[in-house]
């Protein structure tokens, strides 16, 4: 241990550090000084009095009440309407479409066909089992009239050519398709006027080509781009 003499009050002290100036009642004082001027120039530079007024002043403003459970709550941004719990269910209901909502799964309902009272398995449930084939294959032949109507042919080479020149992949998403997978989807719908030639014609995966429906390829990619919003 090495003996220092205190720039201060000049008395020799032992060190116990490298680069000690001063003895330890001197620094206890330096210290609290260095204190006292850093709070004075913080107060100047930030000028704490008037935050504390504004503070005041707005002190109603970040509060709100819940509209829906009617509970006061700290807001976090300025967009908030309600709060966490209430706000979780406020988006799950503007995400549902107003069928889903309006049914219940397990409630009875009658056929819209036969009249026959059934159980509902879905929100979408419509026809008892011996309707719906029938719905799906008047479906199905009303497609292939329009089809028919349409005008414009191709075969399987030119569709597999087509599929070719898009790497077998979907023309929305991207995915990746097989002979199997790969689903064929008319650009501008047949039931709106489309023809059915090559031309008209895209490779799509089955998800995309069933939410697609009677929507032109335009109205199709604004509409996905809408439903990636609303669920980010």
């Amino acid at each position: 241990m090495s003996i220092i003499i205190c720039k201060v009050c000049k008395k020799e002290v032992e060190s116990t550090g490298r680069n000690q100036k001063y003895c330890p009642s001197c620094s206890k004082i330096i210290v609290s000084e260095l204190k006292t001027i850093c709070r004075v120039s913080n107060r100047e530079k930030y000028n704490y009095d008037n935050m504390i007024t504004r503070r005041k002043k707005n002190e109603h403003k970040r509060y709100m009440e819940c509209p829906m459970c009617g509970i006061t709550i700290k807001k976090r941004s300025n967009v908030q309407k309600y709060c966490k719990k209430c706000g979780k269910k406020v988006k799950i209901d503007s995400s549902r479409d107003n069928y889903k909502s309006d049914f219940k799964i397990g409630e009875k309902f009658n056929c819209v066909i036969c009249n026959k009272l059934i159980k509902r398995r879905a929100a979408q449930h419509k026809y008892c089992n011996k309707c719906k084939p029938i719905v799906e294959r008047f479906r199905v032949s009303h497609y292939e009239a329009l089809k028919k109507n349409a005008g414009g042919t191709y075969t399987i080479e030119d569709f597999h050519n087509l599929c070719d020149s898009l790497n077998w992949q979907c023309a929305y998403c991207g995915k990746q398709i097989t002979e199997d997978t790969a689903t064929r989807d008319h650009v501008m719908p047949v039931s709106r006027g489309g023809n059915n030639s090559i031309d008209n014609i895209l490779p799509a995966c089955f998800s995309c080509n069933a939410s697609k429906n009677n929507k032109t390829k335009e109205e199709y990619l604004i509409y996905k781009e809408e439903k990636c919003k609303q669920v980010n």
